[in-house]
């Protein structure tokens, strides 16, 4: 997967429906990234960030406040942090590391991790046949 420059517009807007006007805060984060998943139990989004990455950002997880447009937490995680899955209940983080060929357990309650667990040395594809 080759990663994509994105800029991420992240914006709260306020309705008053009496006076049918709208006012919005936008924040614009400037990330290269993997992937982007949205954790509906906190609010909270997360980024898989690939090692070409500037800022100190590469090859990590980021945590990501929309409400305020900032990064909140920096989790590196391994070489090329790639495709983000999340669990139902939003407590847990599974990343896929192309550049080992393995997959990193994160708990996100307490931002801590497990050891990667390999997919194998083989390369994977889907046969045309």
């Amino acid at each position: 997967m080759k990663p994509k420059s994105i800029v991420g517009a992240i914006f709260a807007a306020t309705f008053s429906f009496a006076t049918l006007t709208q006012a919005a805060d936008v924040s614009v984060l400037d990330l290269l990234t993997n992937d982007l998943v949205a954790n509906q139990s906190t609010g909270l989004l997360y980024a898989s960030v690939p090692g070409n990455a500037g800022g100190g950002y590469g090859n990590s997880v980021v945590e990501i406040n929309p409400f305020q447009g900032t990064i909140t937490q920096v989790l590196p995680v391994g070489s090329e942090p790639s495709v983000l899955s999340l669990s139902d209940d939003g407590t847990t983080l599974y990343v896929s590391l192309n550049g080992s060929n393995s997959i990193r357990k994160i708990d996100l309650q307490s931002m801590t991790m497990e050891q990667p667990f390999s997919l194998g040395s083989d390369d994977y594809y889907v046969s045309a046949n």
